[in-house]
């Protein structure tokens, strides 16, 4: 339990850590090795937001497979589409040593799947290269490729998110391509659509 001095560690410990103090990360070692969370989010993700805190934390043996209550969204999940490059690199690193790349939230959506809606797409790259599927299949039936359709920027976000996919193995078959393009028709995305067209075209006829 999170008592009134350690919900101030939640917001300091980390520049506490980076200034050589190590107190504060210290009170909290014990609620993160007990996957304890505050306001349904693990404190482990309070914290993890530079290497060093990273580095301090796998040194006392904290397990950084932890998922927030809300969701169900993995601290890779989280620093994929939140935290600087340094951060997600490292816990990158990490899900890919013990296998948990692909591992998803409560809707089976996995980290590329939400990237590729979500995030920055430059990472997805770098998630599919540490081994992350581009075939996965949400609860909702939605694949990464068609959450890159609908990624929340513009349209040459869209397209480059497919991009990516197809660069690194994706294949897509006749309906598939038809779907991707009444999809990007469907949020308004006129370029996008005549882009799965184009690119699509022999597979289409």
């Amino acid at each position: 339990m999170i008592d009134e001095e350690q919900l101030v560690d939640l917001y300091e410990a980390g520049d506490a850590l980076a200034g050589g103090d190590s107190s504060a990360m210290q009170r909290l070692l014990p609620h993160m090795k007990n996957r304890e969370s505050y306001s349904d989010i693990p404190v482990l993700f309070y914290v993890a937001e530079n290497v060093k805190t990273l580095d301090f934390l796998a040194e006392n043996d904290v397990d950084f497979f932890q998922k927030n209550s809300l969701g169900g969204g993995s601290l890779l999940h989280r620093t994929a589409l939140e935290s600087d490059d340094s951060v997600f690199a490292w816990v990158l690193g990490w899900y890919k040593t013990h296998n948990l790349i692909d591992v998803p939230d409560d809707a089976g959506v996995t980290t590329l799947s939400a990237l590729l809606k979500l995030g920055p797409i430059e990472r997805a790259s770098q998630l599919i290269d540490a081994g992350a599927s581009v075939g996965s299949v949400a609860n909702n039936g939605l694949t990464p490729a068609r959450q890159a359709v609908f990624h929340m920027g513009e349209e040459a976000q869209a397209i480059e998110g497919l991009k990516i996919l197809l660069a690194h193995g994706l294949t897509v078959g006749a309906d598939e391509a038809v779907y991707l393009a009444d999809a990007a028709r469907s949020i308004e995305r006129p370029v996008l659509a005549h882009w799965i067209e184009d690119c699509f075209q022999e597979v289409i006829r």
